[in-house]
């Protein structure tokens, strides 16, 4: 059975407070401030990478970039056709806003005089003739040739 009073449900819409709007701007900043730390963390990755190839290119500018192979030719004719070639490198001249700079290379050849002779001893051979006409002043050729037939 019904009560015999009347009844009265009121539903209302509540009213905004000032905290609302601290809270909807609270996480505003909050989602600002971590898509600012994500741009961060993205370019400290990218500026990484950067550096690091950056430091990779660096190092393949001072150190030894390749190997030239030669095929049918002495190591005497090697060394003319080289010497030819460290002429022509030596000519180059590039101008940068820090004035003019010179190309120059230090090149190490290697015969080979037998098949059964493993790359690695003519490559490490080649390594070692480099070298040696770095120790001589660098801008230089050093020919060394297997002793074992």
């Amino acid at each position: 059975m019904l009560p015999s009073y009347p009844f009265i449900l009121v539903v209302s819409k509540p009213k905004y407070f000032w905290a609302d709007y601290a809270y909807i701007s609270i996480i505003f900043f909050i989602l600002i401030i971590s898509f600012v730390i994500a741009l961060l963390m993205k370019n400290t990755v990218l500026l990484s990478k950067v550096l690091s190839q950056n430091d990779h290119y660096f190092k393949l500018a001072l150190y030894d970039e390749f190997v030239m192979l030669l095929p049918n030719k002495n190591g005497q004719e090697a060394e003319r056709y080289i010497n030819v070639l460290l002429e022509k490198i030596r000519m180059i001249r590039v101008d940068t806003s820090l004035g003019e700079i010179c190309i120059s290379s230090s090149i190490g050849i290697s015969e080979v005089r037998s098949p059964k002779e493993s790359i690695a001893k003519w490559l490490d051979r080649a390594d070692k003739a480099l070298y040696e006409a770095k120790n001589q002043g660098r801008n230089g050729v050093v020919l060394k040739v297997s002793l074992n037939l």
